[in-house]
């Protein structure tokens, strides 16, 4: 992987997240309006949602998203969350649901594990390996 790669996280109604050590480019935004926009802009690696912001409707935010960008990835990380929540985020197709905000570090290391994940599913559908044919006898 290249050395000068950041992951880009898309941080929305997260209180709790520092980006203290410049691992990742996170971009934070307050309002569904600004995440689209910023979306059409960057390509992001990960979403982390919270529920720490009771202005953003997040579940809202996260339907808008997911039928604009079905293959974006994302997770819940919130003290605050509850089963509904659970479940409502997971039906939107949430990679996870955490009690609390990640640090910097796990965050790194998993967007750049998805990163991986997609470039090997690229490459695999690129150069598709072809299974040998067997001889058949006369």
């Amino acid at each position: 992987m290249d050395q000068y790669y950041h992951p880009t996280l898309l941080a929305v109604g997260v209180a709790d997240l520092e980006s203290k050590a410049s691992l990742l480019d996170v971009y934070s935004v307050t309002n569904t309006r600004e995440a689209i926009a910023t979306m059409r802009l960057v390509g992001f690696d990960l979403i982390l949602a919270g529920l720490d912001n009771p202005e953003i409707n997040i579940w809202d935010m996260m339907g808008r998203i997911m039928s604009a960008w079905p293959q974006q990835r994302w997770l819940l990380a919130s003290s605050q969350v509850s089963l509904e929540d659970e479940i409502h985020a997971r039906a939107l197709g949430a990679l996870m649901v955490l009690s609390e905000v990640p640090r910097e570090d796990w965050l790194f290391e998993y967007a750049t594990s998805l990163r991986q994940r997609e470039l090997h599913k690229c490459y695999e559908a690129s150069f598709p390996i072809s299974t040998p044919v067997m001889a058949t006898q006369n």
